[in-house]
C-alpha cells in the first residue's frame, strides 16, 4: 500500500521536477529538535509558492496526507513509518520586507530570532519572542509570547492556502481576537500560512536590544536550552492558578525517566531525549504525567507539543 503511494507520489513530483529534490522514507529525528520518530514516505522542500499550491491540489485528488513543519521544535512524530508527505516552506517563503513605519511583512518560513532582531535594527520591539525557536509561521501558529504578549496581537493580517472540501486557494484574511487566544490559532480551512503582516511598537533600538539580551538570559536560567527537547509539552490551564511545569513539579518528576526520556531538572514542563530515545519513551512519559497531574489536581493536561502519526 505504501509502496503504491509512494509511486503516485513520485509521480506527481515528475511533472514538476522535483522528483530529484524528494527525500523518501526520510528519517524525521533528523527534522526535530527532540530528536525521536521514525520514518515519512517522503520529505519535500517547496521554493515555490504557485508549485505548493498545485502539489497541495493533487496530493488531495490523490488522498496523500501531509504535515507542513517549520523548524521542528514543537513537534513529536511517532516511530516506526507514518504514512505522511512532510513538507517544508523553500525561498519563496523566507523573507522579510521592513517599511518606513511600523509595518512588517514576513513570509512563514522566516527565522523568528533573525526577525525579531531585523526589527530591532528597525526601532520595532518585538522582544517578548527573544528566545523563541522556530519560525515566523510557527510563532503565529502557536500564538507565542508570554504571559503578558502574544505574537498575534501584533498581526494585522494573514495570507494562507485554504483547503475547503476539495478546493485549494490562496486567501487573506484580517486577522480578529476571536481568532487567536492563549496558545490557540484558528481559522477555518487553512492548510499552510504563508506570509504574515505585522505591526511592530517603536522604541529605541538599543533598548530593544536591552530587552531582547535580557530575555534570552532569563530563558536561558529557567528552561534547558542545551537539550533536546520539544520546548513546553504541556500548554498552562486557564483553570488554575499553577502552571503546567509547576503542577509537574509537585508531582515530583523532575529528572523522573522512562527509557531514554526524562523530566528536565530545570523546568518540568520540558521532556528531554537524553539517552537516545524513541518516540513512543516520550509519550508514555507524557501520559504518565498527565495521568498524574489529573490524580492530584484534577486538571487534564492538553498538549503543546504537536503530536503526528499517533494513534
Amino acid at each position: 500500500m505504501l509502496e503504491k503511494k509512494i509511486i503516485q507520489i513520485k509521480e506527481i513530483l515528475k511533472s514538476y521536477n522535483l522528483e530529484h529534490k524528494a527525500e523518501f522514507h526520510k528519517d524525521v529525528s533528523k527534522l526535530t529538535s527532540i530528536k525521536a520518530g521514525g520514518r515519512c514516505i517522503c520529505y519535500l522542500v517547496i521554493d515555490d509558492r504557485q508549485v505548493l499550491i498545485s502539489i497541495l491540489k493533487d496530493f488531495l485528488s490523490r488522498n496523500i496526507s501531509f504535515y507542513l513543519l517549520g523548524e521542528g521544535t514543537d513537534v513529536l512524530f511517532a516511530d516506526g513509518v507514518i504514512d505522511i508527505v512532510v513538507l517544508k516552506l523553500g525561498s519563496d517563503f523566507k523573507y522579510i520586507s521592513l517599511g518606513n513605519g511600523p509595518k512588517v511583512i514576513s513570509g512563514a518560513a522566516y527565522n523568528l530570532q533573525k526577525f525579531i532582531v531585523l526589527a530591532a535594527k528597525a526601532n520595532l520591539d518585538f522582544s517578548f519572542l527573544a528566545g523563541i525557536p522556530g519560525t515566523v509561521g510557527g510563532a503565529v501558529v502557536g500564538n507565542s509570547g508570554t504571559g503578558k504578549e502574544s505574537v498575534n496581537e501584533c498581526v494585522k493580517k494573514i495570507r494562507y492556502i485554504s483547503i475547503e472540501g476539495k478546493t485549494v486557494v490562496q486567501k487573506e484574511k484580517a486577522l480578529v481576537k476571536s481568532d487567536y487566544g492563549y496558545r490557540f490559532f484558528n481559522i477555518p480551512g487553512l492548510a499552510v500560512l504563508t506570509d504574515i503582516f505585522l505591526e511592530g511598537k517603536f522604541l529605541v533600538r538599543s533598548s530593544v536590544f536591552r530587552k531582547i539580551r535580557e530575555n534570552i538570559k532569563v530563558r536561558k536560567k529557567s528552561q534547558p536550552v542545551k537539550s533536546n527537547n520539544s520546548g513546553c509539552f504541556f500548554k498552562n490551564e486557564e483553570k488554575t492558578e499553577l502552571s503546567a511545569g509547576e503542577m509537574i513539579d509537585m508531582c515530583g518528576f523532575k529528572g523522573f525517566k522512562y527509557g531514554g526520556a526524562r523530566v528536565s531538572q530545570v523546568h518540568a514542563n520540558f521532556i528531554e531525549n537524553f539517552n537516545n530515545s524513541s518516540a513512543k519513551d516520550v509519550f508514555v512519559l507524557s501520559k504518565i504525567i498527565k495521568n498524574s497531574v489529573m490524580d492530584k489536581f484534577r486538571v487534564e493536561l492538553q498538549y503543546e507539543v504537536r503530536l503526528v502519526g499517533f494513534e
